[in-house]
């Protein structure tokens, strides 16, 4: 199995890295539709790369680090770092022999696009796509914002009915704004796309007001 790993880090997050994680996220989603697991994202720390950030970084339970993309700041960049993740999870899927030599020698030979990340893409399908991330980028901010007050003021958990009301219109404004940049795609997954990154949002969400979630946030951030 492959990790792909999207920095979470106060650079990262800053450059659009939270973004970054929900459109990766969604992405990957689509290319497993219902498959067996193969890829695996997860959130990650600050690797001291801020300065070409958002990074995503493609890796091996056992070899490690396999490739890593840097100015992941847009959905047509995200693209392509899942398209090259796809394409790696087949080729150490292969043999043993074909990921020992891709964990020693990296991604020599993988057949990366030639294209520019959106050159294949029509302008409207660009402007659908610079929206959704403006919207992914403010959805993210929102999250990351209640995620911080809650840490802060824990005792707003123990409150259900507050909390509820709290998360109901956190999830109705987010929402929103996703269905509005939503609107301006005109592809066919357009409409498979919004529904996975709603569902998405409102678990993320909901997990912001879970208490041993918010417990165990604490308890990491005051470890590092």
């Amino acid at each position: 199995m492959l990790i792909v790993e999207v920095c979470q880090g106060p650079d990262c997050t800053g450059l659009g890295g939270g973004a970054a994680l929900l459109e990766i996220e969604e992405l990957i989603q689509e290319k497993q539709n219902g498959e067996r697991r193969s890829l695996c994202l997860v959130e990650g720390g600050c690797r001291d790369f801020c300065t070409v950030g958002p990074n995503v970084h493609i890796r091996h339970r056992k070899h490690g680090s396999i490739e890593s993309f840097n100015h992941v700041s847009d959905s047509s960049k995200c693209d392509l770092a899942v398209q090259n993740a796809v394409v790696l999870e087949a080729s150490v899927g292969k043999s043993d022999k074909q990921t020992t030599t891709i964990g020693v020698m990296g991604v020599m030979g993988l057949p990366k696009s030639s294209k520019s990340p959106g050159s294949h893409q029509s302008m409207m399908a660009r402007r659908a796509g610079r929206m959704r991330w403006e919207s992914l980028r403010n959805i993210s901010r929102t999250l990351a914002k209640c995620k911080k007050d809650i840490n802060n003021e824990s005792n707003i958990l123990d409150d259900s009915e507050k909390c509820q009301r709290k998360m109901n219109s956190l999830k109705e404004g987010m929402l929103k704004a996703l269905s509005s940049s939503s609107g301006a795609e005109l592809s066919d997954r357009a409409e498979r796309r919004r529904e996975r990154l709603s569902k998405n949002i409102s678990i993320r969400l909901e997990k912001c007001f879970e208490k041993e979630y918010s417990d165990d946030d604490s308890s990491d951030e005051s470890s590092d």
